[in-house]
């Protein structure tokens, strides 16, 4: 069975929902709620996904404002998966020169991993909750643009969700307070991960779908159906 034709039979609630839902979960229970937020996350995820998907199919009536919005979202989305690349790339480095600094004291550590905090939170909240979902809602149509856009989609919840698993507890731990030398050689454990490497093919296909119109993809509505392709 064709990619194609496997999408041809679901709609875009049948991701987005579970994987917002998902991620909303672990993301409260990371943010320092223990089991509890994930009960409270997955219920947050649940009512967010259903309520966006609401919104955006109200939108979606409108083809124009469609188009309009569809390519807004795909460029927002590669900008976001940009800051995230250039971020996390800056973020090595910076914390790997440090690290290999003998003079670095725990105290420095700490006060260099703050700024990073908050970057971090805007960024990957603002594409997990809205640009992401929003995209897959809006650009949910047949056609080569939507197949790219879910293949995009699915690598960021990939990293999203492996993050959360293995990495974001410990991350939020180890900011938390001041660094002790058993923290720094976790926090070195942490930086080498492969995670990053998932933005890549994510950026390239963000790019990909920036190159198909929009407003092509609902060209092949106005074909008697004998022509059809998909």
């Amino acid at each position: 069975m064709s990619t194609t034709s496997i999408l041809a039979r679901l709609n875009a609630f049948h991701i987005v929902v579970p994987v917002t839902t998902v991620v909303f979960a672990l993301s409260f229970k990371a943010g320092g709620l223990g089991p509890i937020g994930l009960v409270v996350g997955a219920v947050a995820g649940l009512g967010w996904s259903l309520l966006l998907g609401f919104v955006t199919q109200r939108l979606n009536r409108q083809a124009s404002l469609r188009y309009k919005l569809e390519d807004l979202l795909v460029f927002l989305a590669i900008v976001g998966t940009a800051f995230l690349y250039v971020g996390g790339v800056m973020y090595g480095l910076l914390f790997s020169a440090a690290l290999n600094e003998p003079s670095t004291s725990p105290q420095v550590l700490s006060a260099l991993m703050q700024p990073t905090i908050p970057y971090y939170i805007i960024v990957n909240t603002s594409m997990e909750a809205l640009v992401v979902p929003a995209l897959l809602y809006v650009g949910w149509r047949a056609g080569k643009r939507r197949t790219i856009i879910v293949a995009a989609a699915l690598l960021y919840y990939g990293m999203r969700i492996w993050t959360y698993l293995v990495w974001a507890e410990a991350r939020v731990d180890l900011a938390a307070g001041p660094l002790s030398a058993r923290d720094i050689d976790r926090f070195k454990e942490l930086m080498d991960n492969d995670r990053d490497i998932l933005l890549v093919p994510m950026f390239a296909l963000f790019i990909i779908a920036a190159l198909v119109p929009a407003w092509n993809q609902d060209r092949p509505a106005a074909l008697p159906t004998s022509a059809r392709t998909d």
